[in-house]
């Protein structure tokens, strides 16, 4: 798919490409240029662990006097409770809380491993557009310098070609320093210490657009990060709502041992002993099980709302990949034809020079075009491979390369 324009045949051209830096797709992932890193997503692992609930919620110690009397002092030990079930939701509740942190800093990863692949994509095809404007150069030289020739010979027609011809070369040349500062700004970004000049991508196993359609037939979104964050807050407002209904139908709300030593008595009379209890009714805790459950059916609502448009999305992306992949076979189809024509040979064989420079350079211009509908058929693809989870998922699988395999 990638190396169309590597096969036009100009018998003026030549690259020399070992001259240059060859890099494969799987180094710059996964090896010692460490475009990958999973070292950020270990950190979260070290997350502190909070305390088991106990059945005691609090403890408290009163003292009061009576008319100002410090012999009719009075001490309490209060202790407050916890609901028999709070400990069970509480240690879910910091279970929930500990994943979602987890699925924060894994989508954080998951955004700087898409960052990369769209970086190397980008680095490879302003690769590719370079040597493109290469070719293009040249044939723009040939044409100047028969026009130069004709023009030297006192043909005085061909002087606004020559002016066009002129300002396209300018205009590529200004094309390739973009290209080349580009290139250093991505290779910075990559952490990459390499010559710009001297950096090329391996093309040899590239992505192809077979490839790319074959992985549309697999149907897994579950993976998503967006749906995933939502569902575990939804589980904990489903928690929340546990724990406040528990907290309804809480009876013990305390007990308290207390002192007054005003009579005189002996030590065993002058303790008593009481409990707090709640009667629980219809209208226990109201307030806040009603905010409990409005959070929770709002979260419903939002996770059925975020999997509608994920679910479109990938819709959108899928139908944008078929038509880019229409789009390309017709342009490969047409470039084929071109150039299994004779009609190259025949502006040869009747020494029309000009006319086969021509000729060349519409083919090429074909050749840019169907290379910038490569480009965003690649760029689609790894939307829909981010939207789909696959980067965290499939950690291992260099999904730029055309042979990847899922596990």
């Amino acid at each position: 798919m990638m190396r169309y324009f590597l096969s036009i045949i100009l018998c003026h051209l030549t690259i020399f490409l070992d001259a240059q830096k060859s890099v494969s797709t799987d180094d710059l992932l996964f090896g010692n240029l460490n475009v990958i890193s999973t070292e950020n997503s270990e950190a979260v692992l070290e997350l502190p662990q909070f305390g088991a609930l106990s059945i005691v919620d609090k403890w408290e110690f009163r003292t009061e006097t009576d008319e100002w009397d410090f012999s009719r002092q009075e001490y309490t030990l209060r202790a407050s409770f916890n609901g028999f079930s709070s400990k069970n939701i509480y240690n879910e509740i910091n279970n929930v809380n500990r994943e979602t942190f987890l699925l924060f800093e894994k989508q954080y990863h998951e955004n700087a491993i898409f960052q990369k692949y769209k970086s190397i994509v980008e680095l490879y095809y302003l690769q590719q557009k370079n040597m493109l404007a290469d070719s293009l150069l040249i044939i723009l030289k040939d044409k100047k310098a028969i026009v130069d020739f004709e023009i030297a010979n006192g043909s005085s027609s061909n002087i606004n070609e020559l002016v066009n011809i002129d300002f396209a070369i300018r205009e590529i040349g200004i094309d390739q320093n973009t290209y080349e500062f580009k290139k250093k700004l991505l290779l910075q970004q990559l952490g990459v210490n390499s010559d710009a000049n001297q950096f090329l991508i391996d093309t040899t196993a590239w992505i192809r657009n077979i490839t790319i359609i074959d992985v549309l037939a697999i149907n897994d979104v579950n993976l998503n990060s967006e749906i995933n964050l939502k569902s575990q807050k939804l589980k904990y407002r489903n928690l929340e709502l546990e724990r406040q209904n528990s907290e309804a139908k809480r009876i013990l709300d305390f007990a308290q041992l207390k002192y007054a030593g005003r009579n005189q008595l002996t030590a065993l009379n002058e303790f008593s002993v009481g409990f707090g209890i709640n009667i629980p009714t219809k209208s226990s805790n109201i307030r806040k099980r009603s905010e409990a459950l409005v959070d929770k059916l709002e979260d419903e609502l939002e996770l059925k709302q975020i999997k509608a448009n994920v679910y479109q999305e990938i819709e959108e992306l899928i139908f944008k990949i078929k038509m880019k992949n229409l789009e390309y076979n017709s342009y490969d189809k047409y470039i084929r034809e071109i150039e299994s024509s004779k009609t190259s040979m025949s502006f040869d064989l009747y020494s029309d020079p000009n006319s086969g420079l021509e000729y060349k350079l519409n083919n090429l211009k074909l050749h840019k075009d169907i290379l910038n509908i490569e480009n965003q058929l690649v760029e689609d693809y790894l939307e829909l491979l981010m939207i789909k989870g696959w980067f965290l998922y499939y950690p291992d699988v260099n999904f730029l390369s055309d042979n990847f395999k899922l596990d």
